[in-house]
This record gives structure tokens, sequence and C-alpha cells, in this order.
């Protein structure tokens, strides 16, 4: 079963993708070109606990910025979060 926060992430990353084609659609129909550019990062997953499978928990933080600093050397107009930072509890 899909939970609430999957769903807002879902409809956030359709939203964004309805916005790019209109504004696609705009630019082809007015004869306006825009270089709009975006990043997005979602679901960094950071928790105080071992490895499970292909989660590597206590590397989330450290790939969060290895993305940040990343998406700094691009020109972006606009970077997105979408959430779920930590992945169990607020204390972890």
């Amino acid at each position: 079963m899909v939970n609430l926060n999957q769903q807002v992430k879902f409809l956030l990353v359709v939203i964004i993708w309805i916005l790019s084609v209109n504004a696609s659609l705009c630019q082809q129909l007015s004869g306006y070109q825009s270089d709009l550019k975006i990043g997005i990062i979602a679901d960094c997953q950071y928790a105080d606990q071992p490895t499970q499978g292909l989660r590597h928990y206590r590397l989330s933080l450290k790939k969060l910025n290895q993305c940040v600093d990343s998406l700094n050397k691009l020109d972006l107009d606009h970077v997105f979060h979408l959430g779920d930072v930590i992945d169990q509890h607020h204390a972890s």
C-alpha cells in the first residue's frame, strides 16, 4: 500500500512535470525561449542504523553533501527537496 508521503512526492513530481510541459508548450506557441533548469533531491533516508541490503543509512548525509556539491556546480534556477531526510525516528 502506498503511504501518504509517497503520494505527496508523486504528486509533486507530477506537478513539476506538468509545469515543465506547460512551459515547453508556451515556448513553442509564443516563440519565447526559456532555459529553466531544475534539480530534484528525494529520499535521503538517514538513520543511525546499520546497512540493510542496499540501504546504507549512515552514508546518506555524505551522499547528500556530494549531491549538493554537484548541483551547486550546475547553473540551476531552482532545486526542490521532496523530503524523507530521516528514515526512522527524529532522534536518529
